[in-house]
């Protein structure tokens, strides 16, 4: 998640003016809380999965496509925020 949130940063850093102003902070807002929230529930995901696991290894590769489902929204909010970019000011 931290390279999704580095790509961000990067794309957004350019001069703040009154007509985009708005729509930086709401895009890095956004979009930094969407992978925060996404980064929590991965990470509870994953550990379940361990834990699952522990208890029954043959589950494993099946446990971890919950985790993958997380950060196929973090993915989401990654391209809606580079989208969103593209169209400011």
């Amino acid at each position: 998640m931290s390279i999704y949130g580095i790509v961000v940063l990067f794309i957004l850093n350019r001069p703040v003016t009154v007509d985009n102003a708005g729509g930086l902070f709401g895009i890095g807002v956004g979009s930094g809380l969407a992978f925060l929230i996404s980064a929590i529930y991965q990470g509870q995901a994953c550990a379940s999965a361990i834990a699952g696991a522990k208890a029954k290894p043959e589950i494993f590769g099946l446990s971890l496509a919950p985790a993958a489902i997380v950060e196929g929204f973090a993915v989401f909010a990654f391209v809606f925020a580079l989208v969103a970019a593209g169209g400011l000011p």
